[in-house]
Formats: C-alpha cells, structure tokens, sequence
C-alpha cells in the first residue's frame, strides 16, 4: 500500500474514534456551575459561608460566564465550611453536597446540605496573672467580649485576647505577653476560656536617639513626639509619632523603634529618618459633562525657611471654572493640635446665568480635635465682579451689576467629621461637614447675609460587594440689614453630573422669562446610589436623586421634589472612578420620563 493512502487511512480511523468516543468527547467539555443552594441553615448567614468558599458561585447577570466545577475544591469547602461553624461554636456541625448535572448542556446544580448541630456556650471565664494587681485584673476582664451563657464564637476568642495584649502593652507593659485557652466539652456543649497573662515590668520611655536628619532641626522632629522620657510606655504613642514625624513631609523614611528588655523598666527610642525632596508637584485630572476636561497643577515647598511650615501653589481651569491660589500654612498655632493658613486667590466662574470673577483671601485657624474630626474658624475677605449677565437678569440692581465690584467681608465656622475606607471609593463609614458664615457691615461688608450649608455621606455594605452610598445636603442664605437680595453669584444652584442627574447643569429651581436660571436661597439635594460588582474593576450603579431650590422660603415636601433615576457604570482607577450615568427625570418620584434623558461622563467620586 502506498505511503500516503496509508497516512490518509490512520487519518480517517483517528476522526472516527475521536468522534465516536462518548468518555473522550464529554471530557473535552467543561461542566459549568449553573446555581448552587444551601439547605440546613439555621443561625449563621449564607452569604458568611459563600465568603469562605473557593468554589466559585455563578453570577446573576445573565451574560456573565459560568464558573467551572471542580469536585476537588468543592470537597475541600465542605471541610472549610465546617471549620467555619466550629469557630463559631457548632462542633458537631457537618457539610456535603449534591450534584446534578445536566450532561446536554454541561452544566450542574450543586445542592449543599447543613447540619448545623448544637452550639456549644462560653461556660467559664477565668484570667490569671504573674502579679496581684487587683485593678489591673479587673481592668482586664472588661476587655474580654465573649459572654457567659452565650455561643462560644473564636473571633470574640481571638479580639479579647488582642484588647488585653493591647492595652498591656500601650499601659506600660512592653514585655507582656498573653496566652489562652479554650476547654471545650463537647458532651456539655459547654466552653471553659482561661487566658494567662504575664505582664512584666512596667517600664517607662527613656532618652530619644535621632539619626538621618540633616536639615530638619532636632527639637522640631522631637516636637511631634506623642510622648515625653519618663511618660509611661505605650505602643500607641509610638506609632502616632511616627505619623506625626512622617507628617511633616520632609523625610522619605520614617521609623521609631524601641529598645525593650524585659529586664529593664526604662525604655530607649531610637528613631531613623532619611530626609527627601523638599518641593512636590501634584498633577490632577478630572471630567465631568458641564465643566468638560477639568485639570490642576499643585507645587508644594515644605519645612519653608528653616520651620514646619508649608507653602502650596496651584492652578486649576474647566470650563466653568478657573482658578490660581496660594495658601502658606503653619502647624502649632499657639498649640500644636492648631494650624494657621493665609490663602489668597484669583477666580473666575462661568455659568448659564452669569460670569464672576473674584480675589478673595482667607485667615483661618484650624484644630484637630482627632485624627478624622477638626473644627475651623476664619474670616474672610473678597471683592466679586459680575462682567457677563443675561439681560433679563439687569432688572434688580442688587442681583449683580456687569462691571461693578461687589465688596464681601464675613467671618466663618464649621467641622469636618470623615471616616471611610477607601476615600476613592468608600464601601464604608461616613463624613460630615457643616459651616456657617455671616457677612456684616460691621466688618465692612456691602451685603449682609448669613449663610449655613449641612451635608452628609453615608456608606455601607449590604451583601458582599453590594454597597449602598446616599448623600444629603442642606443650605440656606438669608439677607440681612439693608440687604434686600442676595447677589447671583451668591445664590444657592442644582442640577447636573454631582448633583440631580435627571437634569441639566443648574437647571432645577426658578427661572426668568427666557429660562436663565435664577438661583435661590434655600437648597436641598439627596442621593442613594446601591453600587454592584460587574467583572474586575468594573462597577454598576443604579441611583435615585432628588433636589430642589427655592427662593424665599424652605419649604421642603418630598412629593414636590424633582426627581431623577437612572443607572451607570464605574471603571475603578487610582485617580478615582471613570463613570458614565444615564439618567431620566421623574415627576413625582414615579413617573419616569424616559423622552427626556441626560447622558454624564466623570472622572473621579461624585459623593
């Protein structure tokens, strides 16, 4: 037989039994997961027990891509999960699982059964120590959060012995040391705790010991200390100065190590530093619909002139605003938790309704009452002049005159309260602010008003990487004295990207004949947004948004709001999200035009 039929015939056999073997065929295709059900649970939460699993479960999108089934993971989860309920105090507790495929379309059903048993409860509680100090035992068991007669849970195990171990070692307890127990009975589904503490000496801070700083003075390092030689010891006090130090933004390097010796009660600090440019440049991007392409250039010159001071000098332009500034800044004003700041400003702002332009500077004094939490007071001084109104704005000379210079002068307050996560993009936590500000003659001010705006962030995870984010806002401005209306470029406006998406920019609220808006003195704005995984760092947003401003008089109706609903999606990036909105107004908060919609485009967090 001829060498090329022969090959051609082995060819041809090979087709036949490739195609013609069921086990061969079906072990090319992957089975995929099609849903996977839990049964059996009782007292601990489903979504706990996905969290720990590396099976992977199916998406709910329904053009998400099914994860493959691996009986190997699969069976190593089962172990996981009961682990899982034994720390948490079901020993007894048992997992397996079902599995029915569907072999046409190569997918599978994972059914897994619980049994969850009964849990075992926190039936003693003992604490032993190497001293007699009754105090400090008694001080010790309240740190211990498992309760008696209550079900023995392995993280409260494991946090109580970590609040005894810190507050040992940040109470003059260096060398402290702590060891537990937990006795479990299982026959009694009881639990005995005993933790053993030996606490050592207490010790206290001895003589500090710098090396790397070359141009940063000595007694301004040991200024930021959060401790004194002779103060008892704490690792708190450490790590806070070595904050404070890092603070100063003139060291690349920071550490401060102490030298422990559980045969010494005086404790030596030694403190390392490598000192780093001076001078910084800051480069920012952002975009939003209205004001287009929105960039900014900060140079930053820290320890100026020999001294923790900073000088800060930026530019930023957008369509609608631009903006060069200069802010000086100095730490310990009269005390060190004070901060004084001059800042000094040139503005231009460019609106539907109106062009301002603005020099303004600012005193303030700023105290950090904690690390999150701080409190202002400053005054204020600007001159704005109006050089573009509609004409149907003209009428009332006190709205703003083109060309004329409006001379403002007031003093301001108010706090900032924030604790989030991730500021770029919060899962969870929450920030206040609130400010107040009165313009007076009796500071010189041609217009007299008082002015106070509240808002508030809220965030929180509802389910996995389900998070739910709302905003709201309040503001008012009233005029005082002699001062009839308050000027345009004072006025409160809402509508757009960061604001009510069912609307344009500044489109909500009184309008004149030819559809300029007008502004108002009273404003309110909310916004709740449930943000969802999609794949990787892609997000989905779906929103509700409400607003609304009025002229003379708050009069807030939820049925009179207008409304706007809609969904997006978020692409995470360092610099914050890239996001692109869709949304629709709704009248009523229920009927939802869908004729009359809104696209956005942004870079960065709206709230």
């Amino acid at each position: 037989m001829p060498q090329r039929k022969r090959i051609s015939i082995i060819f041809a056999v090979g087709l036949v039994f490739l195609f013609s073997s069921p086990s061969l065929a079906e072990n090319t295709v992957k089975t995929r997961i099609a849903s996977i059900r839990f049964s059996g649970i009782k007292e601990l939460k489903a979504g706990d027990i996905k969290m720990i699993m590396d099976t992977k479960f199916p998406g709910w999108l329904p053009f998400a891509k099914k994860p493959a089934l691996d009986e190997g993971i699969l069976k190593s989860d089962m172990k996981n999960i009961e682990t899982y309920y034994q720390s948490n105090g079901y020993f007894d507790a048992s997992a397996g699982y079902t599995i029915m495929k569907d072999k046409k379309k190569a997918v599978a059903k994972i059914i897994i059964g619980i049994i969850e048993g009964r849990p075992s409860l926190t039936e003693k509680i003992t604490l032993s120590m190497t001293g007699k100090d009754k105090e400090l035992i008694s001080t010790l068991y309240g740190l211990v959060t498992l309760e008696r007669g209550k079900r023995f849970r392995y993280e409260l195990y494991e946090t109580s012995k970590k609040n005894i171990q810190d507050r040992l070692k940040n109470n003059g307890y260096g060398t402290s040391s702590v060891a537990g127990k937990a006795l479990v009975n299982k026959q009694a589904h009881s639990v005995d705790i005993e933790y053993s503490v030996d606490e050592g000496l207490l010790q206290r801070f001895g003589a500090v010991t710098l090396n790397g700083n070359k141009s940063v003075r000595e007694k301004d390092i040991t200024a930021e200390l959060a401790f004194k030689p002779g103060d008892v010891f704490s690792n708190t006090k450490i790590d806070q100065s070595r904050e404070n130090i890092f603070n100063l933004s003139v060291f690349r390097l920071v550490s401060v190590t102490p030298v422990i010796s559980s045969a010494s009660a005086i404790v030596p600090i030694n403190i390392a530093m490598e000192e780093g440019d001076k001078r910084q440049i800051r480069l920012g991007l952002g975009y939003a619909t209205e004001a287009k392409v929105r960039t900014s250039v900060q140079w930053s010159r820290y320890y100026l002139w020999g001294r923790p001071r900073t000088l800060t000098l930026g530019a930023l332009y957008s369509s609608i605003e631009q903006n060069i500034t200069g802010t000086v800044i100095q730490p310990y004003f009269i005390d060190r938790k004070n901060s004084l700041s001059v800042t000094s400003a040139l503005d231009k702002e460019v609106v539907p309704s109106y062009t301002n332009e603005k020099i303004s500077s600012q005193l303030q004094v700023k105290r950090n009452l904690q690390n999150n939490f701080s409190i202002f007071t400053a005054y204020n001084l600007e001159v704005n002049r109006p050089v573009d109104l509609h004409d149907t704005l003209l009428s009332d000379i006190l709205t703003a005159t083109p060309g004329s210079s409006y001379y403002i002068s007031s003093l301001s307050a108010g706090l900032n309260y924030s604790f989030v996560d991730n500021p770029a993009y919060p899962s969870h936590g929450s920030t206040y602010s609130l400010y107040f500000e009165p313009a007076t003659f009796l500071l010189g001010s041609e217009v007299d008003y008082f002015k106070g705006v509240m808002e508030t962030h809220l965030y929180g995870t509802l389910f996995r990487e389900l998070i739910a984010a709302s905003r709201i806002k309040i503001g008012f401005i009233r005029p005082n004295r002699f001062t009839t209306d308050i000027p345009i470029f004072k006025r409160f406006f809402t509508g757009g990207s960061y604001s009510v998406r069912g609307y344009g920019f500044q489109q909500i609220g009184p309008k004149d004949p030819e559809g300029n808006p007008l502004g108002g003195q009273y404003l309110i704005e909310g916004n709740i947004e449930l943000r969802f995984p999609i794949k990787g760092n892609f997000k989905g947003v779906v929103f509700v948004d409400s607003g609304d401003i009025y002229q003379s008089s708050f009069s807030f109706n939820t049925y009179s709001l207008n409304y706007g609903v809609g969904t997006g999606v978020r692409y995470i990036t360092p610099i914050g999200p890239l996001g692109i909105d869709l949304a629709f107004p709704a009248e009523n908060y229920r009927n939802v035009d869908l004729g009359s919609y809104h696209f956005y485009l942004t870079i960065g967090q709206g709230f």
